[in-house]
C-alpha cells in the first residue's frame, strides 16, 4: 500500500511542474523523509526516487527539499550493502549538488567528501556508483571550502586543477590562510610528490606554488619531510635542467626548503639525495655558497640566504660556513 502510494506520488510529479509545489504546500515532505527509515527496502528506494523528483526543475526545489531533511542520512544510505538504495541515493544526492547554494550544506557534512572520494576510487566493481560519484564531486568543486575538503581526504586534483586555471597566478589558494593548518596527511602531500615526478609542466608549476604556501605553515614542517619534499627540494635547487628550462621552479624549491629548515625540523641527518648527503654535510652548504656567488635571481638569492642561515644553527655546518 505504502508503495502504490509512492507511485502514484511520482506520477503526480511528473504530470505538471506545480503539482510539485502543493506537495510541498500541504506538508508531505516530512512525512517522506520518515518513510527513509521504513524496513522495506523497496519503500526507502521508491521514496528517494520522489523525492529526487521533487527536487529536479528548479534550485528552489533542491533547497525546499534539503531544508527539510537531514543530508547526512543520503551520505550514511550510500554505503548500503543494497545496490538499489546505493544508486538510488547517489541519483537523489547529484540532483542536490547541481544546486550551487546546497554544495556548501553537502561538503559539509561529516565524511560526506570521504564517502564520495572512497567511491570514486574503491568501488571499481560498481561502475555506475563511481561515475556518479565522480560527478557529484565535481559539482561540489564549486565550493573552495569543499576543494580544501577534498585535499584533506587525499583528493588532490580539485586543488591542482584550480592552481592550473587560476587567472591572478598561479599557486593561489581558493581559501583563508588558515587552510594551511593540517590541510593534508602524510598520504596527501605524497600526492604532490607523485604530481613533481610525473606531472606535466604546468602541475608541476601549480604544486611548487601550493607546497610554499602549504610549508609557510610550520607544523606542517614534519609531514612534508616525511613525504620527501625535502630530497625534491634539494634536487631541484642543485640540478641543472637545460632540457627544460621552462619549467625553473629553483625559486618556489628554495622557498619551501627555507620553510621547512625554519619549522625547527632536525636537519643534520636528513638525507637529502642519492649520494647519501644529508641537509647538514659540507656539500649541500658549499653548493649553496657557490650559487650565491654566481649571478642568480635575487629571490633566489634570499631564500638561499635563508637556508644558510637556518644550517648555521649546526655546530657542524657553522665550520663550513666560517672556516676557523
Amino acid at each position: 500500500m505504502v508503495l502504490e502510494a509512492l507511485d502514484d506520488l511520482q506520477t503526480i510529479c511528473r504530470r505538471k511542474p506545480c503539482n510539485k509545489v502543493q506537495i510541498h504546500n500541504v506538508g508531505m515532505l516530512p512525512s517522506l523523509v520518515k518513510l527513509l527509515e521504513y524496513k522495506d527496502r523497496n519503500v526507502r528506494c521508491a521514496t528517494l526516487e520522489v523525492l529526487r523528483e521533487l527536487a529536479e526543475d528548479d534550485d528552489e526545489g533542491k533547497e525546499m527539499v534539503a531544508k527539510g531533511m537531514d543530508i547526512s542520512t543520503i551520505i550514511k544510505m550510500l554505503s548500503s550493502n543494497d545496490q538499489p538504495i546505493r544508486h538510488a541515493s547517489l541519483l537523489f544526492l547529484l540532483e542536490l549538488s547541481r544546486s550551487q547554494s546546497l554544495c556548501e550544506k553537502i561538503g559539509s557534512v561529516t565524511g560526506g567528501i570521504l564517502m564520495l572520494v572512497t567511491i570514486k576510487y574503491n568501488w571499481s566493481s560498481d561502475i555506475f556508483a563511481l561515475e556518479k560519484a565522480d560527478e557529484i564531486l565535481k559539482n561540489l568543486e564549486r565550493s573552495p571550502n569543499n576543494i580544501k575538503r577534498m585535499a584533506e581526504n587525499g583528493y588532490l586534483e580539485p586543488l591542482l586543477h584550480h592552481l592550473i586555471e587560476d587567472e591572478d597566478g598561479y599557486g593561489k589558494l581558493p581559501w583563508g590562510n588558515c587552510s594551511r593548518k593540517n590541510l593534508c596527511s602524510r598520504e596527501g602531500f605524497s600526492c604532490f610528490v607523485k604530481m613533481l615526478h610525473t606531472g606535466n609542466n604546468l602541475t608541476k608549476k601549480a604544486a611548487f606554488k601550493a607546497l610554499e604556501q602549504f610549508s609557510s605553515y610550520h607544523p606542517n614542517g614534519k609531514v612534508l619531510v616525511e613525504a620527501g619534499i625535502a630530497e625534491i627540494m634539494v634536487e631541484e635547487i642543485f640540478t641543472w635542467k637545460i632540457h627544460d628550462e621552462a619549467m625553473n621552479s629553483r625559486k618556489e624549491a628554495a622557498a619551501i626548503l627555507g620553510n621547512l629548515l625554519e619549522s625547527g625540523i632536525e636537519f643534520e641527518n636528513l638525507q637529502v639525495n642519492t649520494h647519501g648527503h644529508t641537509m647538514g654535510s659540507d656539500y649541500i652548504v658549499y653548493s649553496i655558497i657557490h650559487m650565491l656567488k654566481n649571478s642568480t635571481p635575487e629571490d633566489l638569492n634570499t631564500n638561499l640566504i635563508r637556508i644558510l642561515l637556518c644550517l648555521a644553527r649546526s655546530p657542524k655546518s657553522i665550520a663550513a660556513i666560517v672556516p676557523t
